[in-house]
């Protein structure tokens, strides 16, 4: 069994915009350069530069805020946020937890809302078809063409 996760944008400035992860990873959410998924600022600056992190092991992802002065939200419920009156380098980071999130959660960062989605891939099983016998693969199917003599006429030589 293998399986997909899907992060869309639902609403911020590339809606419909899709990422699609089928292996383990993990992508810092900001505004900073470094950020595997960098947002453009607002006017408002309400994406902080490392805002949260999202750990990704299909088919499960978390998110967690990274001490994000206007919160994460998920669903909207706020799931972290430092202290409004810290300045970044005076905080003392408290670790926030890891959040869980399932297939249609809404994650907010900033003014930018992500849809989640869970696919789970099933093995496809050989079948037998009446016609054609057992299903194979396209790689197997491009396997066995490339073994089979080529149909070309030979010319008697003049």
């Amino acid at each position: 069994m293998s399986a997909k996760v899907k992060v869309r944008v639902l609403e911020g400035a590339y809606p419909g915009m899709e990422y699609v992860f089928d292996r383990s990873t993990k992508w810092v959410v900001g505004s900073a350069a470094d950020c595997q998924l960098s947002l453009p600022s607002d006017e408002y600056f309400t994406v902080s530069g490392h805002h949260c992190l999202l750990s990704i092991d299909p088919p499960h992802i978390w998110v967690r805020d990274l001490g994000s002065l206007n919160g994460t939200f998920v669903n909207g419920l706020k799931i972290g946020q430092r202290s409004t009156y810290h300045l970044v380098e005076d905080t003392v980071m408290t670790p926030t937890l890891y959040r869980l999130l399932e297939s249609g959660d809404k994650l907010q960062v900033g003014k930018w809302i992500f849809g989640v989605d869970v696919e789970i891939l099933k093995k496809t099983e050989k079948t037998l078809s009446p016609k054609s016998g057992p299903t194979t693969s396209s790689r197997t199917c491009s396997k066995a063409s490339t073994r089979s003599k080529p149909n070309v006429k030979m010319l008697p030589r003049a």
